[in-house]
């Protein structure tokens, strides 16, 4: 279940970042409103990334 639960994590993260750089590069979903936010959440959706993997691989 917490496997499980580490991919949800990463793929929720990656949807996230995706769309913020969807709407820095072609002011898709928000109308790049504010750079700054969308920068902000893409830097905290990689953190996100970054531990859920780590956290996937100590449960190997």
């Amino acid at each position: 279940m917490s496997k499980a639960l580490c991919w949800v994590g990463l793929i929720l993260s990656l949807i996230v970042f995706l769309i913020f750089l969807l709407d820095v590069s072609a002011a898709i979903p928000f109308g790049r409103r504010n750079i700054f936010v969308d920068v902000v959440f893409m830097v905290i959706a990689l953190l996100m990334m970054w531990m859920s993997w780590t956290t996937y691989r100590e449960q190997k």
